[in-house]
């Protein structure tokens, strides 16, 4: 037997068999992935939402999220404190219509939270209204002295 004879012969009927399977329509479910696992449908992109200036090195900003329950944009921005101690901040949402313009809210509200060392958490927030669309947020460092 001709080793190089056998080696295109098993090549030659795995492509045949691969053709095969490619013309009777594999019913395989097509999967598309990225290489971040686990990011949900409803992310959006932190880089313009967020105003982190004071606190970048110490609050990181991880990940932001969105959705519309009962007409209302409902957010949560995801953070990790990667700062030594207790991290104190400050955190206020700034809403848009769709045309643009910044909907009043009253009173203005600066959130206070703390962040335990080495932690993750979450800044939730809600829509004022129906008509908001668009939000960005600011976090800035709370000076408790």
């Amino acid at each position: 037997m001709n080793p190089g004879r056998s080696i295109a012969a098993i090549a030659s009927a795995s492509l045949l068999a691969f053709a095969a399977l490619g013309a009777s329509g594999c019913r395989a479910t097509n999967s598309v992935s990225t290489n971040k696992p686990g990011v949900r449908p409803n992310a959006v992109d932190v880089s313009y939402k967020v105003n982190n200036p004071t606190l970048s090195w110490d609050v990181k900003v991880l990940s932001a999220y969105e959705e519309v329950r009962n007409g209302l944009i409902h957010g949560q921005v995801n953070i990790r404190n990667e700062g030594a101690g207790d991290q104190w901040f400050l955190w206020q949402v700034v809403w848009f219509n769709r045309a643009g313009m910044q909907i009043p809210v009253e009173p203005v509200v600066w959130n206070r939270q703390v962040q335990a060392e080495r932690q993750d958490g979450t800044i939730e927030f809600m829509a004022p209204t129906r008509d908001a669309y668009d939000w960005r947020l600011t976090i800035q460092r709370w000076e408790t002295r």
